[in-house]
């Protein structure tokens, strides 16, 4: 390691030493020319010279300190000027780098650390099933799903029942011609659209048990009952179109994942008729594209409407709740404040 000591303010004089720690060999240069070259052989002061003509000064080098290192004395007192030139052997130390350098291996170690704990909680999660999901088991068709505070909720079915809900029921009833279907008349164009009834499709009878326990578990909440069954349908259903109108049956929406505006529209219906409240529950045939002038038939969706409780507690204060119900719309329960359509109460 080289250092470099100015000295002087008018005649100024630069005193380089030159410390090889490998051989500890010490080179003194003053303007320069070498004034000394030796084996470092013990600590202290290796050095005395005066410089300087019409400025004169006396100068030590010495080798020493806590920390050793070479340190230059002008006329008694410390010289704090030295810089530091590094030798073909040794390299200056740069605070920046060091620091650069922890911060590379510490986030490296996080890395590193981070990698581990998701590996280990891969294993242990490995297989296991996060709600909201469905799965087949000993013939029965079991459904998990989270409300939209978090708590879990589950119900099962046979497999034999969920069988008597599928395309099957549909095509059997395609063949036997006991499809039914409804004429919605434009009532200014006088225009006839022809689409199939989908009442038929609406069965209740294998959600009573788990709308039921919801139902209870909301405090019998009206509002809140509603808004769990969308948000419940938006988890465990995919919007896919279809090129042939298919309905399905609620049972066949749910277990299946998904299917179009009808079968949401079916299973949302099913799903509020099994409360045990009472609501007034219309499927609403529209055309999404121009909700209050319809030109066409191309979407349905739900209208629920609850009715005051057959026997009222003295002093309740009641008052109807109404909305739509979009099946297809993730993001908000129904997109649409006020829908002139085509309404079949259910």
């Amino acid at each position: 390691m080289k250092r470099l000591f100015v000295i002087g303010e008018k005649e100024k004089h630069e005193i380089e030493v030159d410390h090889s720690r490998l051989g500890k060999i010490i080179t003194v240069r003053v303007d320069g020319r070498v004034l000394l070259e030796e084996r470092l052989s013990r600590r202290g002061t290796f050095c005395r010279l005066k410089i300087g003509k019409e400025e004169k000064h006396e100068v030590e080098l010495e080798y020493g300190g806590i920390f050793p290192k070479i340190r230059c004395f002008v006329d008694g007192h410390p010289h704090l000027r030295g810089g530091i030139i590094p030798s073909r052997w040794e390299k200056p130390v740069h605070i920046k780098t060091i620091l650069a350098l922890c911060i590379l291996a510490a986030l490296l170690s996080s890395l590193i650390v981070t990698n581990l704990v998701i590996g280990y909680l891969g294993e242990q999660l490995y297989g296991a099933k996060l709600p909201p999901y469905t799965e087949i088991e000993n013939r029965n068709v079991n459904t998990v799903f989270r409300a939209s505070d978090g708590t879990l909720h589950s119900w099962s079915i046979t497999l034999e029942a969920w069988e008597a809900q599928t395309t099957l029921g549909w095509y059997k009833r395609k063949i036997t011609h006991d499809i039914q279907y409804v004429e919605l008349e434009d009532n200014e164009t006088g225009e006839i659209h022809r689409v199939v009834d989908l009442r038929p499709f609406v069965i209740e009878n294998n959600f009573t048990e788990v709308m039921s326990n919801l139902y209870h578990d909301l405090g019998n909440n009206d509002e809140a009952f509603i808004y769990e069954i969308w948000y419940t349908v938006t988890q465990l259903t995919t919007y896919h179109s279809e090129i042939e109108e298919t309905p399905r049956f609620p049972l066949e929406t749910m277990i299946g994942g998904g299917g179009d505006c009808e079968d949401m529209a079916i299973l949302i219906a099913g799903m509020l008729k099994a409360a045990p409240a009472d609501y007034v529950v219309e499927l609403v045939y529209m055309d999404m594209d121009n909700p209050t002038d319809p030109q066409n038939v191309n979407h349905v969706l739900v209208w629920v409407e609850t009715l005051p409780p057959s026997s009222p507690e003295v002093g309740e204060k009641w008052h109807s709740y109404k909305t739509f119900i979009d099946g297809t719309s993730k993001t908000v329960m129904c997109p649409f404040t006020e829908v002139d359509g085509w309404y079949f109460e259910v």
